[in-house]
């Protein structure tokens, strides 16, 4: 029998049964069988999900089996699969603890297409395919083999990097295991996932290709290969789904080739012996249809796009104030707070795997968040953002994230909001007098320690150009810039043209380019 289990039930269970080695954060979801909660390991600082069966055991219940394979999948490290720390009983309930992937599932990214009326890119799709081929391949290798046996979009779980998705297989099925109230079916996996056999109760390395090629048909086509809903269990266990002649991906692409056709419609075989063996054997066949799209046109056609996306979203993306919701405004704050990064990095990526236009939009963001040395990507973002004298908000915001997540930081580099909060105004208002002056004021203020030392860093800086400045001749003041980077110091050039660009349209449109290279001390 299922039990209610509330979230004060669980934390005091939980943080009890654990002595505080576990403190539960937050109550993340449920499925049929099991709750998960997001709990931190206080001793190791690690944000984890804990997987807790509803259902309480029974003493006549044989664990050993489920246990032993469990045993098994902890020593498994891939990064195509989730993580098993820990496995056990609290009290009569069986718990997981498990890697925690703050991002979504497949089911959620391939949502975020559909709501776009698009089909997601071929190139991704071989992409995540291979993903979840290499992690399925870490099980089929094990020893013995571990059978997933529900291998479906909602159990393929996506992070975000630098290079894009990352997919991760979990829910191994132990929770079904687990739990007496599933039927035969639900033990055995998902209806529109199952190959024939497992209607049977026959499960192999050859029924989760199965399942894998259902997902690759699923992403390429938007649709399932057979509709089982319409079929009630004693028509799915006499095989009348698949007396239809299967329609080929490329029936609903053109752009998909045949070649990656024919590796779909084996992995979907109705015959498990016509299938590819294992996930090895489907992902040998994957390889050599990505290397052969490659040099397909269309492989060519989707790199262009995505350069040129790329390249029009870079000066704005993650701070478009087009396209924000109340979880977005939420992350941002966070990442302004020491300690929080994390918090706002799993917010973030949330909003980006489940929304095409928010990934369009956020996803540089992300990047620069997550992974390793986030504060000195920030650092290196601001700098890069502001090269062509524009986006100095931007970079305000990229250096209060960086500095919230090494505050020793701002001793080196807060002297820079203050000179960039001189530029913004200098954009905004087209007064180069009181820019100069407000700069001028800066290098000569009072202030403690900190006044100090910024007013020393920022006198340091403009101690060669700030006569030029209080010129407040913007011909006096191209004429030196231009003479100085004659003489080959274009850092200092760079320096009076800065003010220029930013304060005249016309000057931009001509300079600015040339300001970005001045600045990298770059020469035409």
């Amino acid at each position: 029998m299922v039990v209610l289990l509330n979230f004060k039930k669980v934390k005091e269970m939980v943080e009890e049964f654990f002595n505080g080695q576990y403190e539960v954060l937050k109550f993340l979801g449920e499925g049929s069988f099991a709750q998960v909660y997001l709990v931190k390991q206080t001793f190791l600082n690690d944000k984890r999900a804990m997987k807790i069966i509803k259902e309480p055991l029974t003493t006549t219940k044989n664990l050993d089996p489920i246990f032993h394979e469990v045993r098994i999948a902890t020593k498994l490290r891939h990064e195509n699969i989730i993580d098993i720390y820990d496995a056990g009983l609290i009290h009569d309930f069986a718990y997981f603890v498990l890697e925690y992937v703050p991002g979504g599932d497949l089911e959620d990214y391939r949502n975020s297409y559909m709501k776009m009326n698009m089909p997601i890119p071929i190139p991704i799709c071989l992409d995540i395919m291979k993903q979840i081929l290499l992690g399925l391949m870490t099980l089929h290798s094990s020893d013995p083999i571990i059978i997933h046996r529900d291998l479906k979009t909602k159990n393929i779980l996506m992070n975000y990097d630098d290079e894009g998705v990352i997919a991760k297989i979990s829910d191994f099925g132990f929770a079904r295991e687990l739990s007496s109230s599933a039927d035969d079916f639900e033990v055995g996996g998902t209806k529109p996932y199952m190959a024939p056999e497992c209607f049977k109760s026959i499960f192999s390395t050859q029924s989760d290709v199965y399942a894998v090629g259902v997902i690759f048909y699923l992403l390429l086509t938007g649709a399932f290969p057979y509709k089982m809903d319409e079929y009630g269990i004693e028509d799915i266990v006499e095989g009348k789904p698949w007396n239809r002649i299967l329609k080929k991906p490329s029936y609903f692409d053109e752009n998909i080739p045949k070649f990656i056709d024919r590796i779909v419609m084996k992995s979907l075989n109705i015959n498990p012996e016509k299938r590819y063996d294992d996930a090895k054997d489907f992902l040998d066949d994957l390889d050599k249809a990505i290397d052969q799209f490659k040099e397909y046109a269309y492989y060519q056609d989707y790199l262009n796009e995505k350069e040129e996306l790329n390249d029009d979203n870079d000066d704005q993306e993650g701070y478009g104030d087009y396209l924000v919701n109340e979880n977005i405004i939420e992350a941002f704050r966070l990442a302004k707070i020491e300690e929080r990064l994390d918090e706002a990095s799993s917010i973030l990526e949330k909003e980006v795997l489940k929304d095409y236009d928010v990934r369009r939009t956020y996803a540089k963001t992300l990047r620069l968040w997550k992974g390793d040395f986030p504060d000195a990507k920030l650092i290196s973002e601001a700098f890069s953002v502001t090269l062509k004298g524009e986006n100095y908000g931007l970079a305000v915001d990229l250096l209060k994230e960086a500095f919230a997540y090494n505050p020793i930081l701002k001793e080196d580099y807060g002297h820079f909001i203050d000179l960039w909060g001189i530029l913004i105004d200098l954009e905004k208002n087209k007064n180069l007098n009181k820019a100069v002056d407000a700069l001028d004021d800066l290098m000569n203020g009072d202030g403690d320690n900190m006044g100090i030392n910024k007013n020393n860093k920022i006198n340091e800086i403009y101690k060669g150009s700030i006569d030029t400045l209080k010129t407040y001749d913007k011909e006096k003041i191209m004429e030196r810039a231009l003479a100085l980077a004659d003489d080959g110091e274009l850092i200092e050039a760079s320096k009076l043209l800065e003010f220029l660009v930013v304060y005249d349209e016309d000057i931009k449109d001509k300079y600015a380019y040339k300001l970005s290279l001045w600045k990298q001390d770059l020469s035409m």
